[in-house]
């Protein structure tokens, strides 16, 4: 092949290898990643810039074009609405912060909607699955490293989440938390969770079944409420889309709900026999006990921050409505309770997306959100009704449940400007809203 047919071939799948890379390194938070200007700046971050710069090429030099659709002018509404916040801030670095984060992201998957075909769908499949695979194998390896007293840095745990507060350890893997580990992992799950469960596609069904038995595993070992209760919810929606598009296997997915439960089990008899001697946090409780109790209330789990959060947030709304018009200004919650003063280094988190947007963005900013999010979801599951490539309409049902998901998991963590979620979002929108011609390029 001589250097010609090599650049146009280059040119010609730069794309797709720009979306796999992407997908292939959203788990990978800590690892590799490095601090510039105070900012953490991950593989994902650079793949993402670069997707943005590719679009902006393929634009200027006419070869796509924009279709301005609503969901666009959604986003483009909310951008202009966090900007116009900023003055209202106490902490202006903060709010300057939040608003290019959120619109790196906005642009983000905008630009991949603009670049995405439904021919990149089984790449990408692949490109999660491996990475989750990953994340999973170094999960199970981090859990019983910390079971043998290896050392938190060579693992990449936090204190928090060793064995020395529950007894067992909460893996984050490569993620820097468990429920973003779990918010994640709900991503394979849904996805090998739909393949597995759907009779038309052409996959294989033991290799899916082991992936939704060690991807449910994961979301358990994590220990993160919101997760477990938000993965459930996505293989519920994923089940009922399913049966009423008429393409649901009854025997796979027993296999499913059957394979769930043997996750669950498993996780259970792991934190059980693989156990040390809790801290005071679990009042003497240990093994499934002590994981039942975390999970089930939350109310008496002295480790809970959220609910005097939520309810500090509901009673500043009550007593200063007109925080619903203006809000106190983007990503303004830390710095507002705090007095504008860091504690030990970090800003306070509400810990609640819904109410964060309420009392940070007013009920402008919460609704350009909510309507964006719904609209997606309901165009992508009326479109998988018709739609006929059998992966397509896969990705619309599973990335739907997986985004409903988010919505649960979002009760529990309020940083909106999460790469896997606004990525996925970028799918969606490229498989729901747009139809993308092929490039003919000049060379």
């Amino acid at each position: 092949m001589n250097f010609d047919s090599l650049r146009k071939n280059i040119l010609a799948d730069i794309d797709k290898a720009l979306i796999i890379l992407l997908f292939f390194s959203l788990p990978f938070d800590k690892t590799p990643s490095f601090e510039l200007f105070t900012v953490t700046i991950k593989a994902s971050s650079v793949i993402g810039l670069l997707i943005i710069l590719r679009v902006i090429y393929l634009i200027i030099n006419k070869w796509i074009s924009i279709n301005y659709n609503f969901a666009y002018k959604v986003l483009a509404a909310f951008i202009v609405w966090i900007i116009l916040l900023i003055p209202v801030s106490i902490n202006f670095n903060k709010s300057f912060e939040y608003v290019a984060f959120s619109t790196f992201v906005i642009l983000m998957a905008i630009s991949i909607s603009l670049i995405y075909k439904k021919e990149y769908n089984k790449s990408v499949v692949g490109a999660i699955f491996i990475s989750a695979i990953i994340v999973s194998v170094f999960g199970i390896i981090q859990y019983f490293a910390d079971y043998y007293n290896l050392p938190n840095n060579f693992i990449g745990l936090s204190d928090l989440y060793t064995k020395k507060t529950f007894g067992f350890t909460r893996i984050t893997s490569f993620l820097l938390e468990p429920l973003y580990l779990a918010s994640y992992m709900a991503l394979p799950l849904s996805l090998s969770y739909s393949l597995l469960i759907n009779k038309n596609i052409k996959y294989n069904y033991k290799k899916l079944a082991i992936l939704v038995l060690v991807f449910s595993f994961i979301i358990f070992m994590s220990l993160s409420r919101g997760g477990i209760y938000a993965s459930l919810v996505s293989v519920i929606f994923i089940s009922i889309v399913t049966y009423f598009s008429k393409s649901i296997s009854t025997k796979k997915l027993s296999l499913a709900i059957f394979l769930l439960i043997l996750s669950f089990i498993f996780s259970q008899i792991t934190v059980t026999i693989f156990n040390r001697d809790p801290s005071d946090f679990t009042q003497g409780k240990k093994g499934t006990s002590a994981y039942l109790d975390h999970v089930v209330d939350p109310q008496t789990d002295p480790l809970d921050t959220r609910t005097a959060a939520r309810a500090r947030a509901i009673n500043e709304i009550k007593n200063n409505p007109s925080y619903l018009i203006l809000g106190i200004g983007p990503g303004q919650y830390g710095p507002y309770v705090t007095a504008n003063k860091q504690i030990q280094g970090r800003w306070p988190s509400l810990n609640n997306l819904p109410l964060a947007l309420s009392l940070e963005l007013g009920l402008v900013g919460l609704a350009l959100v909510a309507v964006f999010t719904m609209y997606i979801i309901f165009v992508s599951a009326y479109r998988s009704f018709k739609e006929k490539d059998l992966l397509t309409k896969i990705f619309l049902v599973s990335l739907s449940g997986y985004l409903i998901a988010q919505g649960i998991s979002y009760q529990t963590y309020s940083t909106l400007y999460i790469m896997h979620i606004w990525a996925v979002l970028g799918i969606l929108m490229g498989l729901a809203l747009n139809k993308r011609k092929k490039l003919v390029f000049k060379v």
